[in-house]
């Protein structure tokens, strides 16, 4: 029997996700998902999945994965493989040292932890775009010369369909708040942030 490997934490708009031979089913908060299960998000809906090793995998909006391995194991290192079939998700796991894997893989390129938050999407043109928030991140194309890039914090890179894998660069400027900075937000309330070059 398989074993459970994920849990929906949270959810907005349509979720639905499918086991073995199973028609689809709508996610609700607390579902029990296993290896091989998929999980999709409709147009603007999103989830956040609770991982059996302790980290977390956001999908954002049109996004489609299949939940692989999630282990950790008895001398606490992780071994994680998440196959991302459309879209774009996020991931926080803390890096467990030497050892550990955590790997989002796509058709065409994988990005493996080295760090603790990131992002991968599987873009129209089948590039794989990796943006690095926290610590750095791995990215590997798996056709071609099967290229190697090492992504650190607050930069992206890509690879292509045909094995390129771009030298990362910038991510965009965090922006900052200018309204409601803090306190009460009333409802229809409008939040705002300084415009980014």
């Amino acid at each position: 029997a398989r074993r459970p490997v994920a849990l929906v934490q949270a959810l907005t708009g349509t979720v639905t996700w499918t086991t073995a031979n199973a028609p689809p089913a709508t996610a609700t908060k607390g579902t029990t998902l296993v290896q091989g299960d998929h999980v999709t998000t409709a147009k603007g809906a999103a989830a956040r999945l609770a991982l059996a090793d302790g980290s977390f995998l956001s999908l954002l909006p049109d996004t489609q994965i299949r939940l692989g391995r999630v282990e950790l194991t008895s001398d606490l290192k992780r071994a994680v493989s998440i196959e991302l079939l459309r879209g774009k998700v996020e991931a926080i796991a803390e890096s467990q040292g030497q050892g550990s894997s955590f790997d989002i893989l796509t058709k065409t390129a994988v990005a493996g932890v080295r760090g603790t938050r990131f992002r991968v999407e599987l873009q129209d043109t089948g590039n794989t775009g990796v943006q690095t928030l926290q610590g750095k991140v791995e990215l590997q194309a798996t056709v071609g010369d099967k290229a190697v890039v090492i992504v650190p914090a607050g930069k992206a890179a890509e690879a292509s369909p045909q094995g390129k894998v771009s030298a990362p660069r910038p991510l965009l400027a965090e922006p900052a708040v200018i309204a409601p900075y803090s306190g009460t937000i009333a409802r229809g309330g409008a939040l705002q942030w300084q415009a980014v070059a």
